[in-house]
């Protein structure tokens, strides 16, 4: 089953739909539901042979863009990870804590700390 989507406000068509009416296919200018068709007004024509000819060979041409994708993603994934030991797992948790430790520490003293208050002056001479 194809889905469509309405040119005019994004509604979700299928092909049901369209053979019930639900829907219509502006040909040109896309796939339009009953309520947005009537603003959109084409030229019917007949389909020639060469047309019926030309819609499969650009859905073949669609088809092996798609598997194309496919393959070159498959190829460029990276393979997954191994996933971590318990040491390397407890490691980088040690690690973190130590780190909050420190920043915490550096947080405290700058917050605490007080510069020395001026030197007092020298007393005047008499």
């Amino acid at each position: 089953m194809k889905f469509y989507y309405c040119e005019g406000c994004g509604k979700r068509l299928t092909e049901e739909d369209l053979g019930e009416g639900l829907g219509r296919d502006k040909q040109v200018k896309g796939i339009y539901c009953s309520d947005c068709a009537y603003a959109v007004s084409t030229v019917a024509f007949q389909k020639t042979p060469e047309m019926d000819e030309a819609i499969l060979e650009a859905e073949e041409r669609q088809q092996q863009a798609k598997a194309d994708r496919e393959e070159v993603e498959r190829v460029q994934k990276p393979p997954p990870s191994p996933p971590l030991s318990p040491r390397t797992k407890m490691m980088l948790i040690a690690a973190a804590g130590v780190l909050l430790l420190v920043a915490g520490i550096c947080i405290g003293v700058v917050l605490t700390y007080r510069p020395p208050p001026p030197p007092a002056p020298a007393p005047a001479a008499r």
